[in-house]
């Protein structure tokens, strides 16, 4: 390291010297003035002394001056690779620093685009750790689906779903309100849920779901509806299993039925169709569902994407959905929950209501104990309903109770209606989630319960006390078929 002490000056030579060491002498001492400022590592200590000058052609001169030479030409050399080290690092500093405002400038206008219109609409403020709840409005705001105003607000909602999300235990709940609930909006009298989006926006949505949900609604997002189809391309398309045949012109096309990797613009026909269900029964109840088995398909293949897809996938969101939660919280909240199981802790179901005629127009009328139940469970973290239900015409998913540790599949085994579904709710009261059906036939006699496969003869056993009845078998032999770890089969001996 260069010392910038003050050294002692070199004694001068005395008379014994010769007239060489005399020029050695005067030169090197020009040099340390000279070169005083760069001499890092040269030590005029390891000067050469007269008594080493070697022979072989070269005057002592001229060693002298090549050696000074070389050691100048080192020093130089370092304080070159400092100079360059030091551009270098300054030119880092700046692409970071550049980088750095380039991702503020960026964040700033996702969050512009998602926060805009969300200031002030009677939200109940929570921490992001601990549960929350979150409305979710699907909204078609394309041109030929405004009214006459022409406003942002203009419009009614297609879609509207009131979501738990426990970011400790790492479950959500998807929890459908029917679009045809008619609820008192106050000064604009009894109306249809779905006009409280085009009559006073986010602000009298929530206080419609509140009121009829019994909950504090703590976030609020609004989803254009082109968003679905602009997220599922950006995520290379997602795997959705399409109940049935889809033809309709109103949702924009046709999808076939079957398990397939759907394209935007097919998810978004699966996700506005209404009128393929028109044959068999509530068309907003399938189109509901389907809503939900879409979204859940596209968190799914998201948490499975690399951060250049999911980086992708938000700026583009951005453009299409409106959000009360700070872009800050967003990312947490998405590293928190990025290990959750879809599978098992992904709850959904429809508030349960039943179709009535009123002045000749149609409503849906809430099954008030029924909803009352369901909420307090969704509110304890719970599935809402006890059992998958799935809609033996269509196929399709009306609630889901998440797969559970134990999958388990009740099927009728006699002609008695319901009796799948009753048996399925005292077997949900332990934790379990069973799929409720029909069995092959009508004729079972006897309840089986089947262990298909894992160690699940502790769960059987649990099971056979719950339902008072049911033969444990193994199926060793594989003379049943099914997905599930335990098979039921309900007999006539159930009841």
């Amino acid at each position: 390291m260069f010392d910038n002490r003050q050294r002692r000056p070199r004694k001068k030579p005395t008379k014994g010297f010769s007239e060489l060491n005399k020029r050695t002498y005067e030169a090197s001492q020009h040099r340390r003035s000279e070169n005083n400022d760069f001499a890092a590592g040269f030590n005029p200590q390891q000067a050469v002394k007269p008594a080493h000058i070697p022979t072989g052609g070269k005057t002592a001169n001229d060693y002298s001056r090549n050696t000074t030479a070389r050691r100048y030409s080192q020093a130089h050399k370092k304080n070159k690779n400092k100079k360059r080290t030091k551009i270098i690092i300054g030119i880092v500093v700046g692409v970071i620093a550049l980088l750095i405002a380039g991702g503020i400038a960026f964040a700033s206008m996702i969050a512009n685009n998602m926060h805009e219109g969300m200031d002030n609409i009677g939200l109940t403020p929570t921490s992001l750790n601990q549960p929350f709840y979150t409305l979710l409005m699907g909204v078609d705001a394309s041109d030929e689906r405004k009214g006459e105003g022409g406003t942002d607000n203009d419009f009614r909602s297609d879609s509207i779903i009131l979501t738990r999300v426990d970011p400790i235990d790492k479950k959500v709940t998807m929890m459908s309100l029917h679009r045809d609930v008619e609820i008192d909006m106050g000064e604009h009298g009894k109306q249809k849920l779905n006009a409280a989006h085009s009559l006073g926006g986010p602000e009298l949505c929530i206080k419609c779901a509140e009121q009829l949900c019994g909950v504090k609604i703590n976030h609020y997002a609004e989803a254009n509806f082109e968003g679905f189809a602009q997220a599922v391309d950006d995520l290379g398309g997602v795997e959705v299993d399409v109940p049935i045949d889809i033809n309709d012109v109103e949702a924009g096309g046709s999808v076939p039925k079957g398990r397939r990797n759907l394209n935007g613009q097919e998810a978004l026909i699966v996700c506005r169709t209404r009128h393929s269900f028109d044959d068999v029964g509530d068309g907003d109840k399938y189109r509901a569902a389907n809503q939900r088995m879409v979204l859940t398909a596209i968190a799914k293949k998201a948490l499975e994407s690399d951060i250049a897809t999911i980086a992708k996938t938000v700026t583009d969101l951005s453009k299409y959905i409106k959000t009360s939660i700070p872009l800050n919280d967003i990312i947490g909240l998405a590293q928190n929950m990025k290990d959750i199981d879809i599978e098992k802790n992904v709850y959904s179901a429809m508030m349960p209501t039943t179709g009535v005629l009123k002045d000749g127009v149609w409503y849906e009328e809430i099954d008030e104990p029924k909803f009352k139940a369901m909420m307090k469970r969704m509110d304890e973290g719970k599935p809402p309903s006890l059992e998958t239900i799935v809609d033996t015409t269509t196929g399709v998913v009306l609630a889901y109770a998440g797969s559970g540790d134990v999958k388990v599949a009740v099927k009728n085994g006699t002609n008695t209606e319901g009796l799948a579904a009753r048996a399925a709710e005292k077997i949900g009261e332990l934790g379990m989630a069973p799929i409720t059906g029909n069995a092959d036939n009508a004729n079972y006699n006897k309840t089986l319960i089947i262990v298909m496969k894992g160690d699940n003869q502790e769960a059987a056993n649990k099971i056979k006390e719950t339902l008072g009845v049911g033969e444990i078998k193994n199926n060793n032999s594989n003379e049943y078929s099914s997905d599930a770890d335990i098979l039921v089969i309900l007999g006539a001996d159930y009841h």
